[in-house]
């Protein structure tokens, strides 16, 4: 069965794989109608044939009230794992696109490299459009499972506009709503891992996909009876590139800065309306400074856990909080990326 894909704002279909609203220009998302099940690939209907193993079951670590969701012990070591195995496979079990067509993404590292890696096995040709100042390592880590690496010159909406233009189909991941669908299955695995949900689950924010994708889990298990609550969301920002923190709070967008953590950069998120909606509806978002992340960061370290230094936000989020609610940190990219 093919996945029902709508716009945010007109409800108008998606025809093919457009990254955005042939009507009104707004984003598009999938429609769930079914209710969560034990066996995760019941829980994606649309798919029939997975290019690989869907279940990754990453980790978690507990430490007295704090726990820790290791969710880069994936294939190519970042969460960008889950929303791209749940894009390809949609996109082979429905047949969208013939094998050897040419497929772009625009990446500030780690989606590009899992970009790569699920577009490969599913029989597809890789085009990443990256920034000339790219992270050496996840640019390697690219370039190794064989993209076609164009270096852009300028900023994100630069590399954007490159990947739409050029030859191929665009599938982005910010737009991309099977990519942010699969993200769904993370919230499943806190589900089943844990004897209870959280009270607070702290999660990185920079385009969005991962915050949507884990809250559109979480609905479905409340709206399955199987939680009774919807636990506190917490999106974390650095406090130089912060748009969701500016848009909750009804602050005027500033000049935002570079940050440590290079793999929280998106300005404009074509999702910023919506992840303000969720956030007032279920959290907040505290943001970060770069000494904090560095500083959590090595704490990380030395309780063994060697994250990137976007995953460090969260501890540093969370140690400006009361520590007697139980709280869940999501570690979304592996720091060997960061040396």
């Amino acid at each position: 069965m093919k996945p029902t894909i709508l716009c945010r704002n007109c409800k108008a279909p998606r025809e093919n794989l457009e990254y955005k609203c042939r009507k009104c220009g707004g984003t598009f998302f999938v429609k769930i109608s079914w209710k969560y099940s034990e066996n995760l690939r019941k829980n994606f209907p649309y798919i029939n044939k997975w290019i690989i193993e869907p279940k990754f079951n990453t980790p978690i670590l507990k430490f007295n009230n704090l726990s820790m969701k290791l969710d880069y012990f994936t294939p190519t070591l970042s969460y960008k794992d889950r929303g791209m195995l749940n894009l390809f496979s949609s996109i082979k079990s429905n047949e969208i696109l013939p094998s050897g067509s040419q497929v772009n993404e625009d990446s500030s590292g780690n989606a590009g490299a899992s970009f790569t890696f699920f577009s490969k096995i599913a029989g597809f040709s890789p085009n990443v459009f990256v920034s000339a100042n790219s992270n050496r390592i996840k640019l390697e880590q690219t370039e190794s499972y064989g993209a076609n690496i164009s270096l852009i010159e300028g900023s994100r909406e630069d590399l954007f506009r490159a990947a739409v233009s050029s030859h191929g189909t665009y599938l982005g991941h910010t737009y991309m709503a099977e990519f942010i669908d699969g993200i769904r299955s993370l919230a499943y695995e806190i589900f089943e891992q844990t004897d209870r949900i959280p009270d607070r689950i702290f999660i990185p924010v920079s385009a969005g996909t991962l915050l949507l994708g884990f809250i559109y889990g979480i609905e479905n298990l409340f709206d399955s009876g199987e939680i009774d609550h919807i636990p506190e969301i917490i999106a974390v920002q650095p406090c130089s590139i912060c748009p969701l923190f500016d848009s909750v709070y009804g602050l005027r967008q500033r000049k935002y800065e570079k940050s440590i953590a290079d793999a929280l950069v998106t300005i404009n998120s074509p999702h910023l309306k919506e992840m303000t909606d969720k956030i007032k509806q279920y959290g907040r978002v505290i943001t970060v400074t770069d000494n904090e992340i560095k500083d959590s960061r090595n704490a990380l370290i030395m309780k063994g856990i060697y994250t990137e230094y976007s995953s460090a936000t969260t501890l540093a989020a969370y140690e400006k909080t009361d520590k007697s609610r139980k709280s869940l940190l999501v570690l979304t990219g592996s720091g060997i990326k960061d040396i």
